[in-house]
């Protein structure tokens, strides 16, 4: 009787390991981030983006960007070229972002901003959101990220930040 349960314990332990180890598989592929990219040869970028956060993408309707969502629409990402017809600087189109994002959000508050001659980027808050916002100017036109996330998401905020990335001038 003996020699049979060893058998049966022996002839059992490749599928209790190999039952564990499936288990085990799905739960590290979920947890790993999928990157999607989108590219816009009018205005010459590439988005890469994290789609698990940001699963609903809309194309713009003039072809200069897109949208981007999370499952709640609390959270979007709004990335576009825009031709430089006024000749701005970027310390005038900071002042007009800020100004136009403020607009009705009432006590904004500018946590933090970097101005060059080619970029700027800025981060603000108001009483139900924070944003950042990057732009960077090139030739005759610039590109913009603006990432809007409920207040109470400082860790989203920083996961978006991180994770999305912008690659500029890509024949040029």
């Amino acid at each position: 009787m003996r020699p049979l349960i060893s058998l049966i314990i022996i002839c059992t332990l490749p599928f209790l390991f190999l039952s564990v180890h499936e288990d085990k598989v799905p739960i590290v592929e979920a947890g790993m981030i999928q990157d999607t990219s989108y590219c816009n040869t009018r205005f010459n970028f590439c988005i890469n983006y994290p789609s698990d956060l940001l699963p609903t993408s809309l194309s713009s309707a003039n072809d200069d960007g897109i949208i981007l969502k999370n499952t709640t629409n609390k959270a979007v990402v709004i990335v576009n070229g825009s031709y430089n017809i006024t000749g701005w600087y970027p310390s005038d189109l900071f002042q007009t972002t800020v100004e136009r994002i403020g607009e009705g959000a009432g006590n904004a508050e500018i946590i933090d901003t970097k101005i060059g001659d080619d970029f700027y980027e800025t981060f603000f808050i108001d009483d139900r959101y924070q944003y950042f916002n990057r732009s960077f100017f090139i030739d005759d036109y610039y590109i913009s990220l603006l990432i809007k996330v409920p207040v109470d998401e400082v860790y989203l905020m920083k996961q978006l930040r991180e994770e999305i990335q912008i690659d500029y001038q890509l024949t040029g």
